[in-house]
């Protein structure tokens, strides 16, 4: 669930940048810190789902 919330911020993120809502620069740091947060993400994943 946390993954496609991700994803889906990252599309929003996109839309505002080409509305004009948002900047080039900050499109590109937002999105730098969201697929961070997606490494985290899938790391406490992995974690709480050991292998068998």
């Amino acid at each position: 669930m946390a993954i496609s919330s991700c994803g889906e911020v990252k599309s929003m993120l996109h839309l505002a940048m080409r509305l004009s809502y948002i900047s080039t620069e900050q499109y590109q740091n937002i999105v730098k810190n969201s697929n961070e947060i997606s490494k985290i993400i899938r790391g406490l994943i992995k974690s709480l789902n050991p292998k068998k």
